[in-house]
């Protein structure tokens, strides 16, 4: 849709590209909340060493590598819906005398975004040991890496017990 459409645009067209402006920004946002509150168990899933500080160091920079290629991916998407004729901001499909209520919607799905990852994380956080959330990730992530301790750790729990039997195949030995 370019600009010159946009004023012929159905006002329900342009409320559906305001919804899933909206939507999609919520869901990105929400990832973002949700990987910042849980940075420091996946530091330890990801990253596990003897030196924390490092361990949360690098569960960071990977949540900054996402900062940094949101300039990167808008420079691209943007020549190309600049070629193909996208508008890209959410006040553009704003009908007039509308403009500040519909852009404020940008906002709101930052926040909102932000509020949902922050649930979330404090909803798993709260009903989950910290046994459910750490071991099972980091056995499978340590058999991964071909860790004899954690191959050893696995198989002595209850999960390893098929594997254990002879039913995995995976065997210790």
């Amino acid at each position: 849709m370019t600009v010159a459409t946009l004023a012929t645009a159905t006002s329900a067209e342009n409320r559906k590209a305001v919804i899933a402006g909206t939507i999609g920004n919520v869901l990105e946002w929400y990832d973002f909340g949700v990987y910042g509150y849980l940075a420091t168990t996946m530091s330890q899933l990801f990253f596990p060493g003897d030196d924390k500080t490092v361990s949360l160091l690098k569960a960071f920079a990977v949540f900054g590598v996402g900062f940094v290629m949101r300039p990167v991916g808008s420079v691209l998407f943007g020549i190309y819906g600049d070629r193909f004729g996208s508008t890209s901001y959410i006040v553009e499909y704003a009908p007039e005398g509308r403009r500040g209520f519909i852009g404020s919607w940008q906002q709101v799905s930052v926040g909102s975004g932000f509020l949902l990852g922050s649930l979330s994380a404090a909803l798993l956080s709260s009903t989950l040991s910290p046994e459910a959330c750490r071991h099972p990730v980091a056995r499978r992530f340590g058999r991964a890496r071909n860790d004899p301790q954690a191959d050893a750790a696995f198989l002595q729990s209850d999960a390893g017990a098929h594997y254990r039997d002879g039913g995995g195949s995976r065997q210790s030995g």
